[in-house]
């Protein structure tokens, strides 16, 4: 994340409108957002998206995530589905 347009920092008291995994005030820390609770804080985007359980986790995290909505990890191949993708293909 940290070369993508992020947010600001939010309290805990805001919580995110999207499940994801956001990176937390901890320094180079992440965690999942399942929609209703915290997962645990980890050192990578790919253990906190494989760690979702949020049994034990604080809930109390300040939190920021990207400014835009990612692209597809397969954008600009011919099975992506994104709308610049899709700008000039016959459907």
């Amino acid at each position: 994340m940290a070369d993508a347009k992020l947010t600001g920092w939010f309290p805990p008291e805001v919580k995110p409108v999207h499940r994801g995994v956001y990176e937390v005030f901890d320094e180079g820390s992440y965690a999942y957002w399942s929609g209703k609770l915290w997962g645990w804080t980890v050192l990578s985007v790919a253990s906190a998206a494989a760690c979702r359980t949020p049994r034990g986790a604080s809930q109390h995290k300040t939190w920021r995530g990207l400014a835009q909505q990612p692209l597809p990890a397969n954008c600009g191949t011919s099975y992506c589905s994104c709308i610049e993708c899709l700008k000039g293909k016959e459907i």
